[in-house]
């Protein structure tokens, strides 16, 4: 795989881990945070077979959408900035 497209894909993965991790801190406990590490650890070994630009591109779109929810819902309930943000 292309390792430029590999590197946009594991940005939002690391994206979504990012939210997770905020969310756990809101109170979802130790197991989600242990989760979340564990996923962390294991990312450099998903393996990517054909993934094409377009699918890329979508999987950006439906991280930044689903970030772009969580900053208007942060916002919302006063607690902003803390969701992270990623653009491509």
């Amino acid at each position: 795989m292309n390792e430029r497209l590999k590197k946009r894909i594991f940005s939002c993965i690391e994206a979504v881990l990012d939210v997770h991790e905020v969310l756990g801190d809101e109170g979802f406990g130790d197991e989600v945070l242990e989760e979340i590490e564990y996923a962390r650890e294991r990312l450099q070994e998903i393996h990517f077979l054909d993934i094409s630009e377009d699918q890329v591109i979508k999987i950006e779109e439906a991280t930044n959408k689903l970030l772009e929810v969580l900053n208007h819902i942060s916002k919302i309930h006063g607690i902003e900035n803390s969701i992270p943000r990623i653009q491509h």
